[in-house]
């Protein structure tokens, strides 16, 4: 078989010398070539595993804990340049009683595991990210409820290759009371956006999720 890339992903000439990184340097009939078979390709971005469980939601002890607030961050990169954010080891987000500050105990973390990737003609995959998105949920204020203590988000694996730039940001929506003031269930909105963008061109991606407190999730 003809080898087509170099071992580190660069495409090749006809000649065996690696394509310029400049398109400008690049022929019409080279850039038809390379947009048909080492660019183009279908993304992949659907969820691969879940583990996920549920609890009941009983009653609180006082009334009136219906409001839910997110007492952390709100927004923060995900992937900047093609490498995880060490932004993601310092931020994370919830869904408590608002006013609430103090600690709470949770039976999580659930989790959710998706991939970005895109393989092109070659076979070979030009991008290849994946995402674990964890929330620990179940805990209880007065007796009762179910709230998420604590969300946050890894890229355990993430290879982007010559001619590709990957970026992506997490942002937090307002959470809100699924439940009732009584039994309340912390809804908590999240959207983990970006772009994939290449020497011929750029698309965008997007996952939207509402993580609630009792354990389950909505991809929206």
């Amino acid at each position: 078989m003809a080898r087509h890339i170099t071992e580190v992903g660069v495409p090749l000439r006809g000649d065996g010398t690696p394509f310029p990184p400049d398109p400008d340097e690049w022929t019409a009939e080279e850039r038809d070539y390379l947009e048909t078979y080492f660019f183009h390709g279908e993304l992949q971005t659907g969820i691969e595993y879940e583990q996920v469980a549920t609890v009941d939601v009983g009653d609180m002890e006082e009334t009136g804990g219906g409001d839910v607030a997110n007492v952390a961050s709100t927004a923060w990169h995900v992937i900047e340049s093609n490498k995880p954010s060490p932004s993601m080891a310092t931020n994370s987000c919830n869904a408590v009683p608002a006013g609430v500050s103090d600690p709470f105990s949770s039976l999580g973390p659930n989790r959710l595991t998706w991939r970005l990737r895109l393989e092109n003609a070659f076979t070979v995959d030009v991008v290849d990210i994946e995402f674990d998105l964890r929330w620990e949920y179940g805990a209880r204020h007065s007796g009762g409820g179910a709230y998420i203590p604590n969300c946050y988000l890894y890229v355990p694996t993430c290879s982007v290759l010559w001619g590709f730039e990957v970026n992506a940001q997490i942002h937090v929506h307002h959470p809100t009371n699924a439940g009732t003031d009584t039994a309340p269930i912390a809804r908590l909105p999240l959207t983990v956006s970006g772009a994939v963008s290449s020497l011929v061109g750029t698309h965008g991606v997007r996952w939207d999720f509402d993580l609630f407190g009792n354990g389950a999730y909505q991809v929206r």
